[in-house]
């Protein structure tokens, strides 16, 4: 390389002194037919981006990580760049901008990448958005939905009936089988936000940040997290909540109808009052419950019982009425994969919430004065959960409050398949004395 390097000034010099058109096309010749046959360092790396290559510095940021270091590397990107934003500062300029770089350029040459190019955090990596969905129970158990827009109208293709009853054909002119045309209705999404703000004051040094940002993340994941499950649990879209402990207008309880609100709009209801005969609350009413449910309910793998954390200690507690309650470790190898389940009741997998109500008043409805909970049994296949933007955060300064503001946001929407006023997919049992 060296060698065509010389050539070339050589060829420059003689270009300026004797502008000969001939001659330039034979030193231009002459220099091409003299460059070293071995693959040079531009070659390979011109192979390297033809086949592929290995990922840039950025691009590690942006996919999840593969291993200890490739998360350290996400780390420090987000507490750099956090930093950076909250102290109005270059990332360089910050102390832990040598441990950044001196992991990236481990990676680097662990990957054998081509990426010289100095890479600087302008911007939170996927580590922060997985560490939100990791966090999820609830919202993974449902459908899941990608919408490319809002609204969105699904099709949703019904059952056709039963067949009829053909004779056979023998003439010429035989009959044609009858025809059914299916059903069809559309579920429309209309996804909404969901978002927390995290404020920082200006007067924050580098070193508080860090020590403060491992808070951020977790404060910002959870409550997105902890939303999104009560308002799949108890969302209302009514004017009036049915729980009476919603008032606020941007409570996340409002973003769109939950199971217990789907539960009451079939007629009657599909509700019950495990107190029902004057027995306490056992297993048996858990069948009852179930039986509600019709078809909705009757294989255990599609369904999931979700109780409050002091109904599950109670059916922990009383092995009298719930002898077939089976934890985890009883249930072995045939348990049901699902995510947050500490057991299984009749094949069910039971999940706790700490959004399900336990201040209930003997009602299915929350009035925040009394002490009984609910429960919700529901068939997973009957529901989904669309997200239209994946969990999202920004920061912002506020010059007027003088603070620097973290915002995580989620613009998401939960439908049934079918229609709620006829279809029975969801059930509740209530009046659960956890006092």
């Amino acid at each position: 390389m060296n060698d065509l390097l010389r050539e070339l000034r050589e060829l420059k010099e003689q270009i300026r002194r004797e502008h000969d058109p001939a001659r330039l096309q034979e030193a231009i010749r002459q220099a091409v037919e003299t460059v070293p046959s071995g693959p040079s360092r531009l070659g390979a790396l011109e192979v390297s981006g033809a086949e592929g290559g290995a990922p840039s510095l950025k691009g590690l940021l942006q996919r999840p990580a593969g291993n200890d270091r490739e998360r350290e590397l996400q780390r420090l990107n987000d507490r750099l760049h956090l930093c950076g934003t909250l102290l109005r500062r270059d990332p360089r300029r910050l102390k832990g901008w040598a441990d950044f770089q001196r992991l990236g350029g481990e990676l680097r040459k662990a990957l054998n990448t081509a990426d010289h190019e100095e890479f600087v955090p302008d911007g939170f990596s996927v580590s922060l958005i997985e560490e939100v969905r990791l966090q999820r129970r609830l919202p993974v158990l449902f459908e899941q939905v990608l919408l490319p827009r809002s609204p969105l109208k699904w099709p949703v293709e019904g059952g056709i009936g039963l067949p009829f009853l053909v004779a056979e054909n023998s003439g010429d002119t035989a009959a044609k089988v009858p025809t059914r045309n299916p059903a069809t209705c559309d579920v429309t999404f209309q996804a909404r936000t969901l978002g927390v703000r995290v404020p920082f004051s200006h007067e924050f040094d580098e070193d508080s940040i860090v020590a403060a940002e491992d808070y951020v993340r977790r404060q910002i994941a959870k409550a997105l997290t902890d939303g999104l499950e009560t308002a799949i649990l108890n969302g209302d879209t009514s004017a009036t909540h049915l729980d009476g402990t919603v008032t606020a207008a941007n409570d996340a309880r409002r973003v769109f109808r939950g199971l217990r609100k789907l539960a009451t709009l079939p007629t009657p209801a599909s509700q019950y009052d495990v107190t029902t005969g004057g027995n306490g609350f056992s297993q048996s009413d858990l069948v009852t419950v179930r039986r509600q449910m019709g078809v909705y309910g009757v294989d255990p793998r599609d369904l999931v019982l979700i109780v409050s954390v002091k109904t599950y200690y109670k059916i922990i507690g009383d092995s009298t009425n719930f002898g077939d309650f089976q934890t985890l470790d009883k249930v072995g190898p045939q348990a049901i994969n699902v995510t947050g389940e500490v057991g299984a009741l009749y094949g069910v997998p039971v999940v706790v919430s700490a959004a399900m109500p336990e201040t209930c008043a003997n009602a299915a409805t929350d009035s925040g004065s009394g002490s009984d909970a609910v429960l919700v049994l529901a068939n997973r296949r009957a529901y989904a959960l669309a997200t239209q933007v994946s969990p999202t955060i920004e920061t912002v300064w506020d010059p007027e409050a003088l603070q620097f503001k973290v915002v995580g946001f989620c613009r998401v929407d939960f439908q049934p398949w079918f229609d709620p006023t006829s279809e029975r997919a969801v059930s509740v049992g209530y009046n659960i004395d956890v006092a």
